[in-house]
Protein backbone atom coordinates (compact mmCIF):
# COMPACT_ATOMS: atom_id res chain seq x y z
CA UNK A 1 0.00 0.00 0.00
CA UNK A 2 1.09 3.52 -0.99
CA UNK A 3 0.42 5.84 1.78
CA UNK A 4 0.84 9.78 2.09
CA UNK A 5 2.34 11.52 5.45
CA UNK A 6 -0.92 11.03 7.49
CA UNK A 7 -0.91 7.41 6.79
CA UNK A 8 -3.83 7.91 4.70
CA UNK A 9 -4.14 5.51 1.08
CA UNK A 10 -3.25 7.40 -1.76
CA UNK A 11 -4.74 4.44 -3.93
CA UNK A 12 -7.87 1.91 -2.84
CA UNK A 13 -5.18 -1.05 -3.77
CA UNK A 14 -2.06 -3.09 -3.55
CA UNK A 15 0.55 -2.78 -5.40
CA UNK A 16 3.26 -5.84 -6.26
CA UNK A 17 6.21 -3.70 -5.97
CA UNK A 18 7.26 0.33 -6.59
CA UNK A 19 10.60 1.91 -7.51
CA UNK A 20 10.67 5.63 -6.76
CA UNK A 21 13.07 8.55 -8.73
CA UNK A 22 13.20 12.21 -8.90
CA UNK A 23 9.73 13.37 -8.25
CA UNK A 24 8.17 9.88 -10.06
CA UNK A 25 7.10 6.34 -8.70
CA UNK A 26 6.76 3.18 -10.86
CA UNK A 27 3.80 0.78 -9.45
CA UNK A 28 3.11 -2.83 -10.48
CA UNK A 29 0.38 -5.37 -10.48
CA UNK A 30 0.49 -8.86 -11.82
CA UNK A 31 -0.10 -7.68 -15.40
CA UNK A 32 0.57 -4.14 -15.80
CA UNK A 33 3.70 -1.40 -14.99
CA UNK A 34 2.07 2.33 -14.38
CA UNK A 35 4.49 5.24 -14.49
CA UNK A 36 3.39 8.45 -12.19
CA UNK A 37 4.66 11.40 -11.86
CA UNK A 38 4.51 12.87 -7.68
CA UNK A 39 3.59 16.60 -6.45
CA UNK A 40 2.16 18.71 -4.53
CA UNK A 41 -1.29 17.57 -5.84
CA UNK A 42 -0.98 14.44 -5.84
CA UNK A 43 -0.42 11.28 -8.22
CA UNK A 44 -0.68 11.95 -12.28
CA UNK A 45 -0.94 8.74 -14.15
CA UNK A 46 1.76 9.82 -16.91
CA UNK A 47 1.99 5.94 -18.72
CA UNK A 48 0.37 2.51 -18.51
CA UNK A 49 1.71 -0.83 -19.54
CA UNK A 50 -0.62 -3.76 -20.08
CA UNK A 51 1.16 -7.26 -20.47
CA UNK A 52 -1.08 -10.28 -21.18
CA UNK A 53 -2.15 -13.06 -23.52
CA UNK A 54 -5.15 -13.81 -25.87
CA UNK A 55 -5.09 -17.45 -26.21
CA UNK A 56 -1.79 -17.78 -25.41
CA UNK A 57 -0.19 -15.06 -27.83
CA UNK A 58 1.22 -12.55 -25.97
CA UNK A 59 0.54 -8.31 -26.75
CA UNK A 60 1.27 -5.32 -24.77
CA UNK A 61 -0.83 -2.17 -24.75
CA UNK A 62 1.16 0.83 -23.71
CA UNK A 63 -0.64 4.03 -22.88
CA UNK A 64 1.23 7.19 -22.94
CA UNK A 65 -1.67 10.19 -23.86
CA UNK A 66 -2.23 12.40 -20.98
CA UNK A 67 -5.60 13.16 -22.04
CA UNK A 68 -6.48 9.48 -21.71
CA UNK A 69 -4.67 8.77 -18.75
CA UNK A 70 -6.27 11.35 -16.86
CA UNK A 71 -9.92 9.61 -17.49
CA UNK A 72 -9.03 6.16 -16.69
CA UNK A 73 -7.62 4.37 -14.00
CA UNK A 74 -5.50 1.13 -13.48
CA UNK A 75 -8.79 -1.17 -12.97
CA UNK A 76 -10.22 0.54 -15.82
CA UNK A 77 -7.35 -0.42 -17.82
CA UNK A 78 -6.31 -3.92 -17.00
CA UNK A 79 -10.51 -4.85 -16.97
CA UNK A 80 -10.63 -3.76 -20.47
CA UNK A 81 -7.93 -5.72 -21.32
CA UNK A 82 -9.31 -8.51 -19.98
CA UNK A 83 -12.17 -8.38 -21.47
CA UNK A 84 -10.95 -7.89 -24.93
CA UNK A 85 -9.06 -11.34 -23.91
CA UNK A 86 -12.46 -13.10 -23.72
CA UNK A 87 -14.01 -11.43 -27.02
CA UNK A 88 -11.20 -12.47 -28.92
CA UNK A 89 -11.18 -15.62 -27.75
CA UNK A 90 -15.22 -15.72 -27.96
CA UNK A 91 -14.66 -14.12 -31.33
CA UNK A 92 -12.35 -17.47 -32.77
CA UNK A 93 -13.84 -19.79 -31.00
CA UNK A 94 -17.04 -19.69 -30.60
CA UNK A 95 -17.67 -20.25 -27.15
CA UNK A 96 -20.60 -17.96 -26.48
CA UNK A 97 -20.34 -19.07 -22.01
CA UNK A 98 -17.24 -16.27 -22.18
CA UNK A 99 -19.22 -13.65 -23.33
CA UNK A 100 -21.22 -14.15 -20.18
CA UNK A 101 -18.05 -12.56 -18.28
CA UNK A 102 -18.11 -9.56 -20.37
CA UNK A 103 -22.02 -8.03 -20.29
CA UNK A 104 -25.02 -8.55 -18.91
CA UNK A 105 -26.61 -7.59 -21.74
CA UNK A 106 -27.43 -8.71 -24.98
CA UNK A 107 -24.96 -10.24 -27.03
CA UNK A 108 -25.84 -9.66 -30.41
CA UNK A 109 -23.57 -7.07 -30.09
CA UNK A 110 -20.81 -9.06 -30.35
CA UNK A 111 -19.88 -11.12 -33.14
CA UNK A 112 -17.24 -13.72 -34.15
CA UNK A 113 -14.89 -13.90 -36.73
CA UNK A 114 -16.71 -14.12 -40.10
CA UNK A 115 -19.68 -15.61 -38.87
CA UNK A 116 -21.65 -15.99 -41.85
CA UNK A 117 -18.83 -17.85 -44.23
CA UNK A 118 -19.37 -21.27 -44.62
CA UNK A 119 -16.49 -21.53 -46.38
CA UNK A 120 -14.11 -21.46 -43.33
CA UNK A 121 -13.16 -24.47 -41.78
CA UNK A 122 -11.10 -23.12 -38.95
CA UNK A 123 -9.98 -20.05 -37.82
CA UNK A 124 -6.75 -20.20 -36.02
CA UNK A 125 -4.98 -16.61 -34.17
CA UNK A 126 -1.20 -16.35 -34.91
CA UNK A 127 -0.30 -13.17 -33.18
CA UNK A 128 -1.51 -9.47 -31.95
CA UNK A 129 0.28 -7.62 -34.34
CA UNK A 130 -1.28 -4.11 -32.80
CA UNK A 131 -3.35 -3.09 -30.01
CA UNK A 132 -4.41 0.23 -28.63
CA UNK A 133 -6.74 1.89 -26.86
CA UNK A 134 -8.65 5.54 -27.57
CA UNK A 135 -11.78 7.44 -26.29
CA UNK A 136 -14.95 7.45 -29.14
CA UNK A 137 -17.78 10.09 -28.83
CA UNK A 138 -21.10 9.26 -28.09
CA UNK A 139 -24.58 10.67 -27.38
CA UNK A 140 -25.43 9.55 -24.14
CA UNK A 141 -23.16 11.54 -21.69
CA UNK A 142 -21.00 8.18 -20.75
CA UNK A 143 -17.67 8.29 -21.23
CA UNK A 144 -16.62 5.62 -24.13
CA UNK A 145 -13.83 3.79 -25.16
CA UNK A 146 -12.75 1.59 -27.65
CA UNK A 147 -9.36 -1.38 -28.23
CA UNK A 148 -8.67 -1.69 -31.39
CA UNK A 149 -6.85 -5.43 -31.94
CA UNK A 150 -4.89 -6.25 -35.20
CA UNK A 151 -4.50 -9.94 -35.28
CA UNK A 152 -2.71 -11.95 -37.94
CA UNK A 153 -5.00 -15.07 -38.65
CA UNK A 154 -4.83 -18.22 -40.25
CA UNK A 155 -7.66 -19.53 -41.84
CA UNK A 156 -8.57 -22.59 -43.74
CA UNK A 157 -11.24 -22.80 -46.34
CA UNK A 158 -12.91 -24.83 -48.81
CA UNK A 159 -13.14 -24.17 -52.72
CA UNK A 160 -15.15 -25.85 -55.11
CA UNK A 161 -12.54 -25.54 -57.69
CA UNK A 162 -9.41 -26.10 -55.33
CA UNK A 163 -10.70 -28.07 -52.63
CA UNK A 164 -9.14 -27.32 -48.70
CA UNK A 165 -7.38 -23.91 -49.18
CA UNK A 166 -5.26 -21.76 -46.23
CA UNK A 167 -4.97 -18.15 -46.09
CA UNK A 168 -2.94 -15.91 -43.92
CA UNK A 169 -3.95 -12.14 -43.34
CA UNK A 170 -4.43 -9.60 -40.51
CA UNK A 171 -7.79 -8.70 -39.24
CA UNK A 172 -8.56 -5.66 -36.97
CA UNK A 173 -11.10 -5.87 -34.14
CA UNK A 174 -12.96 -3.16 -32.27
CA UNK A 175 -14.36 -3.68 -28.57
CA UNK A 176 -16.19 -0.66 -27.10
CA UNK A 177 -16.79 0.30 -23.58
CA UNK A 178 -18.71 2.63 -21.64
CA UNK A 179 -18.12 4.00 -18.05
CA UNK A 180 -17.23 6.37 -15.18
CA UNK A 181 -14.92 4.14 -13.75
CA UNK A 182 -14.25 0.61 -12.46
CA UNK A 183 -17.70 0.17 -10.66
CA UNK A 184 -19.78 0.91 -13.85
CA UNK A 185 -17.41 -0.40 -16.46
CA UNK A 186 -18.78 -2.43 -19.14
CA UNK A 187 -18.26 -3.73 -22.89
CA UNK A 188 -20.75 -2.11 -25.32
CA UNK A 189 -19.80 -4.46 -28.57
CA UNK A 190 -17.25 -6.03 -30.26
CA UNK A 191 -16.76 -6.90 -33.98
CA UNK A 192 -14.09 -6.93 -36.61
CA UNK A 193 -14.21 -4.56 -39.48
CA UNK A 194 -14.30 -7.00 -42.18
CA UNK A 195 -17.24 -8.81 -43.01
CA UNK A 196 -15.50 -11.96 -45.01
CA UNK A 197 -11.84 -12.46 -46.35
CA UNK A 198 -10.34 -11.26 -49.23
CA UNK A 199 -9.86 -14.60 -50.53
CA UNK A 200 -7.22 -15.40 -53.37
CA UNK A 201 -8.61 -15.26 -56.97
CA UNK A 202 -8.52 -18.55 -58.58
CA UNK A 203 -5.57 -18.78 -60.78
CA UNK A 204 -7.92 -19.57 -64.32
CA UNK A 205 -9.96 -16.46 -63.01
CA UNK A 206 -6.47 -14.74 -63.03
CA UNK A 207 -5.70 -15.86 -66.49
CA UNK A 208 -8.73 -14.87 -68.02
CA UNK A 209 -8.35 -11.31 -66.44
CA UNK A 210 -4.83 -10.68 -67.70
CA UNK A 211 -5.73 -12.43 -71.12
CA UNK A 212 -8.30 -9.63 -71.22
CA UNK A 213 -6.25 -6.91 -70.23
CA UNK A 214 -3.79 -7.54 -72.96
CA UNK A 215 -7.13 -8.18 -75.75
Amino acid sequence: MIYDSRFVPCFTRSWESYCLSDGEITLKTNSGTYEYAISQDGFRLKSAEVIGKIMERSYVLSIYSRILLSKLSVSMIEKMAEDTEKYIEFAYTGNDEILSDITNGGRSAFTQLFPDDHKILSKKLLNISEIFIYSIRSDDNIPHYAISVTADTEIEYSDEASGKNTLTDEYTAVIEFSGYSENDLTAVSGSFTLEEPEYPQAEEETENTSENEVA
